[in-house]
This record gives structure tokens, sequence and C-alpha cells, in this order.
């Protein structure tokens, strides 16, 4: 058996790291997007996982 540890951090940021770190989350978003678009699994009623991602590359 494995042992899994977790640890939990809180980041005091300012401004304009927050800005920063809101910037990249929605480029990541959107390269997101743009992939599941490419493999044509972007459904926008429901939230696709890794798996229906890889589906969609003829892996399982």
């Amino acid at each position: 058996m494995v042992a899994v540890q977790a640890y939990r951090f809180a980041l005091d940021l300012t401004p304009a790291q927050e800005r920063a770190a809101w910037a990249h989350a929605g480029a990541a978003r959107v390269a997101h997007n743009w992939s599941l678009a490419r493999l044509g699994r972007l459904k926008l009623h429901e939230p696709c996982t890794w798996k229906c991602v890889m589906k969609g590359n003829g892996r399982t």
C-alpha cells in the first residue's frame, strides 16, 4: 500500500500577482477548451473528464 501525503497552502498575493494568476488560469482554460474542440469533445452542456479526452485520442 502506498501512503499519500498532501499539503495545503494559502497564497498571500499582491493585487498585481492576483491579476497575473487569474490571467494565467484564464489562458490555461482557453488552451484546454481549444484542445477539447480539436478532439471533437467540447460539449458545453456537460463537463468532460480526462477519460473522454483520452478516448478521443483512441486510448482508454
